[in-house]
Formats: structure tokens, sequence, C-alpha cells
């Protein structure tokens, strides 16, 4: 057993998510409950910020509408913070559900060897890698519009004036140039909500993923013991039929409470997916007809598009890893079976194999089933409805 097997514990392995799902609320802090003074106020105060977000990002966006002025990268950027708070408020609902989920996690893990450890982290790291893209693609952005917003300078109002200064984000304020004493007060309160985005945007988006590809992890083990004993499947039958009883009832006890694990995760993830996919759809539809149109300056929202893709791709990709390891299960407890064993051993195999012939499937709202496969459905479909679309409006 190699030092790192040794020390790998659940709690580190989860100690970053684990934080920051307890910075926003929905985990309670460490030996506590919901009810703990200090776990009600960070919910209290990120509720608070999310609310104010949504606010900001509305009011600006509904008044541009009022006034005649349609800006479609404020649309576009205010269905997206709308949507990430929204998810969040569903998260917070479902905030024991999750902490009874990670509470399963931590109970399977501790059924698992050192060994099986391992196959678990490998899959975590997918969703570690996930959260550093997210909060970091959300820091460099505000960062870089907070630079911009310093360094770029407009032009004065009056001849021999002073030039004016420009506020990082069009929201919150309707006029973007400042030359008082209170623009120093607006930028640092814009760039600390947007912060605070972020933070909502990275931990919100990786509760699910985190959850589903421990789950598979947790499968990928099983699927390992069911190899491994299939490989000494005839020292078994020549000393002790009976002795692969226990193993196979462990095997049929660890897959029930994956299986359990995955119905939380499906109540918890169902609505915040449903969500996510109906946003990313207005977004890419209203991006889409944009690219469908004649605007020379269409194709200036190519990046959003890609930004949208990008999303929509993250939705499905860890349900798809779920449905491939729960579907593996059944093959590899086939390669176990044995005709000649003793038929309480075969008994245990065939419910296995039969309920592993069922795959996990996560849905968005208990409607679409989530997959990579869905996904190039829903990109080849909205490519031939836009490329039709396009060929009348020629």
């Amino acid at each position: 057993m190699t030092k790192s097997e040794k020390s790998l514990s659940f709690k580190s392995l989860t100690a970053v998510f684990v934080f920051f799902h307890r910075l926003i609320g929905v985990l309670p802090l460490e030996n506590r409950d919901f009810n703990f003074l200090s776990s009600q106020m960070l919910l209290i105060y990120f509720m608070f910020i999310g609310l104010l977000i949504s606010v900001m990002f509305l009011r600006y966006c509904i008044t541009r509408l009022i006034q005649g002025a349609v800006e479609l990268d404020s649309v576009f950027v205010t269905v997206m913070a709308t949507s990430t708070i929204v998810r969040y408020y569903i998260l917070v609902y479902h905030r024991f559900e999750f902490r009874d989920a990670i509470d399963a996690c931590r109970d399977i893990w501790e059924d698992c060897t050192p060994s099986e450890h391992q196959i678990v982290r490998w899959f975590e790291r997918k969703s570690w890698i996930l959260f550093k893209l997210l909060a970091g693609s959300g820091l460099l952005i505000n960062i870089f519009c907070s630079i911009g917003s310093i360094v770029v300078r407009l032009p004065p109002d009056e001849p021999n004036g002073t030039e004016r200064r420009m506020l990082p984000y069009k929201w919150f304020i309707e006029d973007r140039e400042y030359y008082w004493m209170g623009y120093e007060l607006i930028f640092g309160l814009q760039v600390l909500i947007l912060h605070h985005l972020t933070v909502l945007t990275a931990t919100v988006d990786t509760a699910g993923p985190l959850l589903m590809l421990l789950s598979c992890g947790f499968l990928k083990a099983l699927q390992e013991r069911f190899f491994a004993a299939a490989v000494s499947n005839e020292k078994f039958f020549i000393e002790d039929k009976l002795s692969y009883q226990p193993l196979l009832t462990s095997c049929s006890k660890f897959h029930q409470n994956v299986l359990n694990l995955c119905r939380k995760i499906e109540v918890i993830m169902r609505m915040i997916f449903m969500v996510q996919l109906m946003c990313l759809g207005y977004n890419i539809s209203l991006i889409g007809l944009k690219l469908a149109g004649n605007d020379p300056e269409r194709f200036q929202y190519i990046p959003n598009l890609v930004l949208c893709l990008c999303q929509l791709f993250i939705t499905q990709w860890a349900a798809d890893y779920l449905l491939e390891q729960s579907e593996g299960v059944a093959t590899a407890a086939y390669f176990t079976t044995l005709m000649s064993l003793d038929p309480r051993i075969g008994g245990l195999l065939l419910t296995v194999i039969t309920r592993a012939q069922k795959p996990v499937q996560i849905t968005a709202g208990g409607v679409i089933n989530l997959s990579v496969e869905r996904f190039g459905n829903l990109i080849t479909n909205a490519i031939s409805f836009f490329m039709v679309l396009r060929s009348f409006t020629a």
C-alpha cells in the first residue's frame, strides 16, 4: 500500500467542494446542523447577494427594453446570471437532500478499499478540473473587465474638459461614465458582487457533477470487484462454493447503496438541469436568430454561442459517465457467473445483472434524458433549424 493510498480520505478528497458549499450555505458547518447561527447567516447572506444580482441585471435589461434599445449582450448576460441564481435557490431548497447525498458518499467511501479509493479519486479529479475551469474563467473575466474600465477613458463632454471614467459593467447604474467621488464605491461594489457570482456559479455548477462522478467511481470500483472475483472463480469453486457468497453479498449491498445515492442525485438535480437547459436553449435561439440574419456584426456573437454550447455539454457529460458506468456493472457481474455455483449465489448475481440492465439515467425535469448522445442530437437539430431559417431569410 502506497503512502498516498494510506493518507487519502473522503474529507481530503472533497475538502474544497465542501468548503465552498458550506460557504454558500447549502451544507452545514463541520459538526453542526443547518440551525447553527453561522450556517444560517451564510445562507441568508448569499441568498441576499443572489437576489441583489438578479435585481441589478433584470433592472438594467428591462429598462433598456422599455427604452427600445435592445442589446443582445445585455439579454444574454442577464439570462445567464439569473439562471445561476435560480439554480442556487433550487439547491438551497434541496440542501437537506444534498447533505444526505454527501453523507451517503462518505459511507460508501468507507466500504471501499484503498485501491478502490484511487479509482474514485480518478473520477473526482474531473469535477475538480471543472471547478477550476469555471472559477478561473469567471475570475479572469472579472479582472479583465476591471482593468479595461481603468485603462480605457472616454473623451470629455466639453472642450478642455476632463476625460470620463467607465465602470466595468453596464448594469446597476445606467450611465457607465463617471467622474464623481462615488465612482470608486460603485466600482468596488460591482467587482465584489461579480466575485460572489463567480463563487456561486462554480459551486452550483459542480454540485451535480461531483455527486455523479463520485457515483461513477463507486460503480467502477464495483466492476473491479466483480472482475477480480471472476479471475478467482476456479479457486473458489474447488475449495468451497459457499465461500463465494460473502463477497457477492457485499457487492450486492454496495450496488444497492450506490443506486440509492443515484436516486438522491436525480431528486436534487432534475429541476436544476431543467432550468439550465431552458435558459441555454433561450440564449442559443437568441444568438442563432442573430446569426441567421443579415446583420454585418452578427459574427461577434459567436464566442457567446461557443460559451452556451460548452455549458450545454457540461450538463450532459457527467450524466453520460454515470450512464456508462452503471451499464458496465451488468457486464462485470455477467463474467462472474458460474453455472455450477450454489443457487443462492446465482440468485444474487442474477439480481445484480437484472437491476444493472436498467442503467442510471439522470434527467432534466424528469422528461429529458441527459447524455452526450442527447447533446449531439440537440446540436444537430439546432443547426438544421437555423440553416432552414437562414435559407428563408436569404
